[in-house]
Order: C-alpha cells, then sequence, then structure tokens
C-alpha cells in the first residue's frame, strides 16, 4: 500500500528541494565589515553570456545618478559552482570622481564609456582586500601594487603597460588594450602578488568569463575559460564611501626647491616617461580621481631630464587652469583630452638656455593623440610653415603631441611627442637647437631621442582653490548681534 502525503508535505519537500537547488545569495554587507562605511552603487547579476557593448547592463541596483562625493571604491564578487559560495573584496582610492565610470565599462546605452577609446588601465593605490577562505587571493590592507584593467574591446597578451612581473606571452595583470571589437575587460589585480584578485572578461560579446584568483591551469586571468555558465551564483556589487576627498600630496621637493611657487600645489601625476609608447598604467603616482572637478584654479608641470648632450635641465611651466577635469591634465592619450589654445597667467623657472623665465606670461598648449603638420593655424599668432609652436592637428593618425609654447617669445618650453604610435619618443626642453623647434622627428633624426636621457621625468600638479572664509564684516556683524542679544536679557532680567 503506498503511503500519502499531505498537502502540507508536499510543500515542504518542495521548499527543500528548492533550497538545496538554488544556493543563498549572499551580500558584501554579510562578508566585509569594511563594508558597513560604504554606499552600494551597483547590484548586478551577472548572466551567462552578454551583448553590452550594445545592450544596456542589467543593474538590479544604480545609484550612480545620487551618489556625492567619495573617496573609497570598492569591488565584491562572489561566485559558487554548487560547492560553496567564494568572494572576494578590493577597496582603492578612488581611480576616477564620476560614480557613473566605476561600472563595466561596456560602451552600451548605461555603460561607462561611449566609445573604444575610454579605458582605465593603470595602478591603484591603497587597496584592502578580504576574501573567503580557499579564493586564493592575498589578503591584506594599503596594497599599493593594484592594477586595473576595464576597457571595452579586445586585448593581447602583451606587457604593454610594463607592469612588473606581468608575462608578455600569457594573458595576466599585465596586458594590452586594442581600439576595436567588443571582448571587454573588467580585472582587477595585485601585481605585487602575481595575483588577479577578480575578473569578469568577455561581457561584450560570447559566453562570460569570471574568476578570483589566478586561474589554476590557462590565462591566470581566466581569458578564454568562457565558463560563466558554471557558476549558480555570481554577484558582483560596486561601493562608494562618501565623504570629502582626501587631499593631494604636496609637491615633492625637488620641484619645490626650483620652483617655490610648487609648494602651494598638490601631486596628481608622477610620470617616469617611457622610451616608446605611453599607457596611463605608467603613472607611478596617478590622483586625478582624488580630485573634484573645478576645485583648482592653476595647473603646473614639472620636466627633469638628464643626457650627455644636454646635462641636468628642468623646467617648471604653471598657468591657469585650462580645464575642470584633473583626468584631462595628463598625458592626452584619449579624443577627450585633445586641446590646443592658449593659456594664461603662465609662469615659467627654468634652467635651459632661451627659455624666458617669468611671471604673468602667455601662452599655449598643443596636447592631442593623433598625428599633425606643420602648416599654421588662425589660433596662434607668429608661427611658421615648420614644426613649432603653431601646428595643425590632424584627425587620425597615432604621432601625439603634449607640448607647451611660449609663442610671443617664439619658443617651446617642453614638448613630449611621439607617444602614441609604437616608435621612439621625442623629448626635450625649449626649442630644439636643430631640426624642428618642437623636436618633432628628433628621435627619428637622431640628435637625440627620448631613449637617449637617463632621466626623464614628468609631474602634474594643481593648485587647490582655497576654501573663502567669512568675510570680516558679515563676522563682526554676527558678534555685535550676539553681543546685544546678550545685553538685552541681563537688562530684562
Amino acid at each position: 500500500m503506498k503511503a500519502k502525503l499531505s498537502i502540507t508535505s508536499v510543500f515542504s519537500l518542495f521548499a527543500l528541494l528548492l533550497f538545496v537547488q538554488t544556493p543563498v545569495h549572499a551580500t558584501v554587507f554579510d562578508n566585509v565589515a569594511e563594508a558597513a562605511d560604504y554606499t552600494l552603487v551597483y547590484d548586478l547579476s551577472i548572466p551567462n553570456a552578454a551583448g553590452w557593448n550594445t545592450n544596456a547592463i542589467p543593474y538590479s541596483v544604480d545609484n550612480s545618478a545620487t551618489v556625492g562625493s567619495y573617496n573609497r571604491v570598492a569591488y565584491y564578487l562572489e561566485l559558487d559552482t554548487g560547492s560553496g559560495l567564494e568572494w572576494v573584496y578590493a577597496s582603492m582610492d578612488p581611480f576616477t570622481n564620476d560614480a557613473g565610470m566605476l561600472g563595466v565599462p561596456s560602451r552600451g546605452p548605461n555603460g561607462s564609456f561611449t566609445s573604444a577609446a575610454g579605458s582605465f588601465q593603470q595602478s591603484v593605490t591603497n587597496m584592502n582586500v578580504f576574501a573567503s577562505g580557499g579564493a586564493g587571493v592575498t589578503t591584506g590592507t594599503s596594497i599599493n601594487t593594484g592594477n586595473i584593467e576595464f576597457w571595452s574591446t579586445n586585448y593581447g597578451a602583451a606587457n604593454a603597460a610594463n607592469v612588473p612581473g606581468a608575462s608578455s606571452s600569457t594573458f595576466d595583470f599585465g596586458d594590452s588594450k586594442s581600439g576595436t571589437n567588443h571582448y571587454g575587460s573588467m580585472q582587477i589585480h595585485n601585481n605585487g602578488a602575481g595575483e588577479t584578485l577578480l575578473a569578469y572578461s568577455r561581457w561584450g560579446s560570447g559566453n562570460g568569463e569570471l574568476g578570483i584568483g589566478n586561474q589554476p591551469t590557462g590565462n591566470p586571468d581566466w581569458t578564454f575559460a568562457q565558463n560563466a555558465g558554471s557558476y549558480v551564483v555570481k554577484n558582483m556589487q560596486i561601493l562608494v564611501r562618501e565623504g570629502a576627498l582626501a587631499p593631494l600630496p604636496s609637491a615633492p621637493a625637488n620641484i619645490v626647491a626650483n620652483a617655490a611657487e610648487a609648494a602651494g600645489y598638490g601631486l596628481v601625476y608622477q610620470l617616469p616617461i617611457n622610451d616608446t609608447t605611453f599607457n596611463p598604467a605608467q603613472y607611478i603616482v596617478n590622483n586625478s580621481g582624488q580630485v573634484a572637478d573645478g576645485s583648482f584654479d592653476r595647473v603646473g608641470y614639472y620636466v627633469e631630464l638628464e643626457s650627455a648632450a644636454f646635462g641636468t635641465q628642468f623646467v617648471w611651466v604653471s598657468m591657469d587652469a585650462f580645464n575642470t577635469d584633473a583626468g584631462l591634465l595628463g598625458v592626452p592619450y584619449t579624443p577627450m583630452a585633445i586641446q590646443q589654445m592658449i593659456v594664461d597667467n603662465m609662469n615659467v623657472v627654468s634652467n635651459v638656455g632661451g627659455v624666458t623665465n617669468g611671471e604673468g606670461l602667455m601662452g599655449n598648449i598643443e596636447f592631442w593623440n593623433t598625428n599633425y603638420g606643420p602648416n599654421q593655424t588662425p589660433l596662434i599668432p607668429g608661427g611658421a610653415d615648420v614644426f613649432d609652436f603653431d601646428d595643425t592637428r590632424s584627425g587620425g593618425g597615432a604621432y601625439g603631441s603634449m607640448q607647451i609654447h611660449n609663442f610671443v617669445d617664439g619658443h617651446t618650453i617642453f614638448a613630449y611627442n611621439r607617444w602614441n604610435d609604437g616608435n621612439v619618443s621625442d623629448l626635450g626642453l625649449g626649442n630644439q637647437p636643430t631640426g624642428n623647434p618642437d623636436w618633432t622627428f628628433a628621435a627619428a633624426q637622431q640628435p637625440i631621442g627620448a631613449n637617449d636621457y637617463t632621466v626623464k621625468n614628468l609631474y602634474v600638479l594643481v593648485r587647490p582653490i582655497a576654501t573663502v572664509p567669512e568675510p570680516a564684516s558679515a563676522m563682526l556683524s554676527i558678534i555685535g548681534m550676539g553681543v546685544l542679544a546678550l545685553k538685552r536679557r541681563r537688562s530684562e532680567s
């Protein structure tokens, strides 16, 4: 005789089966105590496959439009193949002050980037890492060997950013972004430990790839794993710690020793200039994400060079801020950073012959990532049809120009060219003694190239806008009103 199941027993059995088959979704707040001080910006349940360079990302939470200023960013990934939940959490100083740029770096309707040119490939600082047991990552706090690889395109294994310890033949924590197609990378690494912390790749087309720690076999960063379908739980949460931005570090002493004005500036970028192609991951200091838009009124550049040909050289040049976004003050490697204009109130200190030292000078900048020609523009008076302080940018090519000039006195202050096409870069202070005054083709024509300098450092700094104190008259009025009120109370008593 068969036993009969009651309705209650059926529902109990169904609930038990549901519990066994559907692992519980934990959250960052359950597993990471530090997260209690953070605000959730994005919550994403990751599908097996996605096409997010054309489709909207299905965030279940998107608070990016309502988040205020923040001074920390955190990423949390939890995965479960059915054998138990694993998770990793990495927080860091902000690499952007725009919360809308913290999510999946896609080109879709609600992605971080609008074009293939956008990316974050850079070091990150003060990283705190926490993980579940068995996650296979090194945990710790105040880690300064972190780096991120966020882009919407394909990529190669070559170590384009010269990340210490990375392979040029294996996909790991030092790869090279391409300019096309839809693969996609959202990876956080600790290159000092030789580890991928979390990886979410191939979200632009095909089956997604996910991992915590290094992949045990194959590429350490899980490229080509196509394993998203093997997880029954795959969730990502992105958070910020809201609050005032931390102050920038002061200008280094070597700069202040030569240019006293720099003592009032904070350091945004420090770049040991590479001999060839620039990559933003080459910055050894990148504090651009810690600078609120419009929070500075002046920008300063300091370049120091040393070579057998010219000896020890330096130049400090500051000017009124020509852009409110600190992310567009460094090497202009994206189309957004293209800037060709006159700059005002330029102060210059240099030991290079032919460079005019002084205050309140007029100058101009030629910042772009494309080719350019020697013909004059209507923007700058006095140029000639040679490569000098007044050239014409083309719409294509990848030569690259980062030049500051004193067009009134007809000379280049500093030039860093050809950092974008894979060849030896041009680099120089003042006018080039022979050849083109702005050092264009200097390396190719062999007077001197970037590889001939034994010291070649670029610093970018900003002067924060001081908080305006309460006007003295208003303060006196407030004090006066307080005294009158006190007298009135005394007389009434």
